[in-house]
């Protein structure tokens, strides 16, 4: 499959004057004391908390799920290529390693890309029957990746053939992360798996009490697994065992985001929590009292707010200790993707085809990019590009003028 090299530039917004709306008399509803949860590791700087890297190995960036590129794009951008393929459509979020973009499609195509990041050439392709959901997962020479069919493959990240696979009883949407020598993914079987990377081998599965769709987020040797069984479980890593949850009012599709002891994640509900994990506590919740409507939007996480979408069809900025709404921006319809962070910019597709970069600060509109298509994935971000697929089969490439 060859790039279509893409002439039409992008629509800068620094001459508009659409501005974020602004609930100033909205507060988010705030039931527990603020005054007892910060303490001065968790206020220490977003940077000495978390791993990044110049690359997007996993579905939010790092282990931590924090949604954060180490390096800020260009004021304004242009796509470098566009990769389109007919037969295709794209819900997955791309990961992005040494210069590799891989992404995988729905059914019937049911590939999984590797692209040149820099020319937008396909390297490989792997396919199978039920097509992909999930995002890719990369490490060291091996991709990892769950299909609908409800089997995970290890492949060779240079050849794109298979080295080993297992079989779970239902789909996996749940993208991949690891730990050690692990890699760690659910299954709507309603299981929590840890694989030995080399060799394919279940290590162990945690058994939980409703289909695993969220990622799994990893902090020191604790996995947390935001369920179908409205809890959010802390499992220990090592053990295979769980060693708390917390209730967490409905369903949860969103995968959770840490930083210090503080856990970001919303429900299938109308509430987006901050949970405080060693003590499994909640800390704050958060309601749109105007629109009441759930979250699938994974949280990205700085020091200064939390930003995250919702299908009340507003991408909001959180004050992540007094739960206070910033800003809020509005598109026109509900917001599936996730939001990522790049310097002081907020990056996401909207499900109407427009990619847009707000100011992290203000919640206005700085770039945009009228794609087509809708982006129920996210961007990627690493080697100052920014990535994402929609679903007309078309994966974008983003970099400066």
């Amino acid at each position: 499959m060859e790039p279509t090299y893409a002439t039409q530039q992008s629509t800068s917004t620094r001459k508009k004057t659409r501005t974020a709306l602004h609930f100033a008399t909205v507060l988010a509803i705030s039931l527990f004391c603020v005054d007892n949860f910060v303490t001065a590791e968790e206020t220490a700087s977003l940077e000495s908390s978390i791993q990044t890297s110049q690359e997007w190995p996993v579905f939010r960036g790092n282990a931590q799920s924090t949604g954060v590129a180490q390096n800020p794009l260009p004021d304004e951008l242009a796509v470098r290529w566009k990769f389109a393929d007919l037969e295709a459509s794209f819900e997955s979020t791309p990961v992005i390693v040494e210069g590799v973009v891989y992404v995988g499609g729905l059914a019937p195509d049911g590939k999984l890309y590797a692209i040149d990041l820099k020319t937008g050439k396909e390297k490989w392709s792997f396919q199978v029957e039920g097509g992909f959901q999930a995002a890719a997962a990369v490490k060291d020479d091996q991709v990892y990746i769950g299909d609908s069919d409800g089997i995970f493959y290890a492949l060779d990240r240079n050849k794109g053939t298979e080295l080993w696979r297992i079989e779970t009883d239902a789909e996996i949407i749940s993208s991949a992360n690891f730990y050690q020598d692990k890699v760690l993914f659910g299954s709507y079987d309603q299981c929590f798996y840890c694989v030995t990377r080399e060799s394919g081998e279940v290590a162990w599965k945690l058994e939980t009490d409703g289909p695993v769709h969220a990622s799994i987020t990893v902090v020191e040797d604790r996995a947390f697994i935001a369920g179908c069984d409205e809890l959010l479980r802390v499992v220990n890593l090592n053990e295979g065992k769980e060693i708390g949850h917390i209730q967490i009012g409905g369903q949860a599709a969103a995968t959770p985001a840490v930083s210090g002891d503080l856990l970001y994640v919303g429900n299938l509900v109308d509430t987006f929590y901050c949970v405080n994990w060693r003590e499994l506590s909640i800390v704050w919740e958060f309601r749109n009292p105007e629109r009441s409507l759930p979250y699938r939007s994974s949280a990205a996480i700085s020091k200064e707010a939390i930003f995250v979408g919702g299908r009340d069809r507003l991408l909001k900025a959180i004050h992540p200790k007094s739960s206070e709404l910033l800003w809020s921006f509005p598109v026109r319809r509900g917001i599936d993707g996730s939001p990522v962070i790049a310097g002081s910019r907020v990056y996401f597709g909207s499900p109407r085809g427009t990619v847009y970069a707000l100011d992290a600060k203000s919640g206005e509109a700085v770039w945009e990019y009228e794609a087509g298509g809708d982006f129920l994935g996210s961007p990627a971000i690493a080697e100052n590009a920014l990535v994402i697929a929609n679903g007309n089969g078309e994966v974008l490439c983003f970099a400066g003028e």
